[in-house]
């Protein structure tokens, strides 16, 4: 096994690439010391774009449609749409974490105090209701955190 190619992303001084995952036809790369997203053609080995986000610092998970970033460093997921390089944040109130993953029908994100189930549909990105918020009124849970 041998590195085929060499791919530079921010600089050796500080922290360069952290996550990468696969899909929409690219590589997403966060790298952490240009606050960014760089979007990779792996078939041509080019950078795509380079998508700015705040708090980079979190796991990357993609589909054939969607990118969502976690907010590591920051409170909330960033959501990526492939189709346009565009940027749409969810809130999240309750902590801050890097960890994320896709699957079942929602992005899961974990933060320093509870697992966020996000919905992922276009019709409730951008929403001013937090996910969990809505998911649990879509389940007729009720906490005390609903009379704030």
């Amino acid at each position: 096994m041998k590195v085929v190619d060499l791919i530079h992303l921010g600089s050796a001084s500080d922290s360069g690439p952290q996550w990468i995952a696969v899909g929409a036809g690219s590589l997403w790369v966060g790298v952490v010391n240009i606050d960014a997203v760089v979007r990779i053609d792996p078939i041509k080995d080019t950078i795509v774009a380079m998508i700015p986000v705040i708090f980079d610092c979190g796991e990357i998970v993609a589909n054939d449609h969607d990118v969502w970033v976690a907010g590591g460093c920051g409170p909330g997921v960033t959501h990526l749409d492939p189709a346009t390089n565009g940027v749409t944040k969810v809130k999240n109130e309750f902590g801050v974490g890097a960890a994320l993953a896709l699957g079942e029908g929602s992005v899961w994100f974990g933060t320093s105090t509870t697992l966020d189930r996000i919905d992922p549909s276009p019709q409730v990105r951008g929403a001013d209701e937090t996910p969990r918020a809505e998911f649990r009124r879509q389940r007729g849970v009720r906490s005390r955190l609903d009379h704030r």
